[in-house]
């Protein structure tokens, strides 16, 4: 396997630090947005039995079978408390990744902080679905819809079944996209592949 040149070194660094700026960006102004309609209180208290739950499994106080029911009663109880965050957290990477992306010529703040751009792989046009495509994969969104409707429609039993099938899922579709932004010749991920797109550097 030929190794990559510098130029192709030098992108894969930019989209990393652009990508983390990104999320950290998206974390904040959701975190700032949800902060009046939290219950914060219940969810530390959910947070800290989900603690003593393991503490008490790790002394032997509980077996394996009351573990389990407790830690999923816990978590499952923490998601629907934590909804509403997940509701604007789909919502804002729709709005930043596809809407903003869009309309800023493919570059959100990272992109254009750290110098690169999206751009279509065959000169055509980028439609709105290009960016949609891309953010289903890369930003995680189609997995985080489906694992939100397991929180609002789901039973408690089918809500941890599917909340840790698709993370687990979205750990794998996310670590193929690093490996083939790296060692692919065109530096292209999965969801580049999807949405018809490339990145490249570009004056800030």
């Amino acid at each position: 396997m030929k190794k990559k040149n510098n130029s192709s070194n030098g992108l894969f660094v930019q989209r990393m630090f652009a990508f983390v700026f990104d999320v950290v960006i998206v974390s904040f102004v959701v975190s700032f947005i949800c902060m009046p309609f939290i219950d914060y209180e219940s969810i530390n208290n959910l947070s800290e039995s989900a603690g003593q739950i393991m503490v008490d499994y790790s002394q032997g106080n509980i077996d394996t079978n009351a573990y389990i029911s407790s830690a999923c009663s816990i978590f499952y109880r923490l998601a629907k408390k934590q909804g509403f965050i997940s509701l604007v957290t789909i919502f804002f990477n729709i709005l930043y990744f596809v809407v903003y992306q869009f309309y800023k010529d493919g570059r959100t703040l990272g992109k254009k902080l750290f110098g690169i751009k999206i751009v279509s792989n065959d000169s055509s046009k980028l439609t709105m679905n290009n960016y949609i495509y891309r953010a289903f994969v890369i930003n995680s969104l189609l997995i985080d819809m489906i694992i939100f409707a397991f929180v609002v429609f789901a039973s408690q039993k089918v809500w941890f079944a599917g909340a840790l099938g698709f993370g687990v899922l979205n750990y794998i579709i996310l670590f193929i996209c690093f490996l083939m932004i790296v060692f692919s010749k065109d530096g292209r991920g999965l969801h580049d592949l999807l949405g018809n797109t490339k990145v490249i550097q570009c004056r800030k």
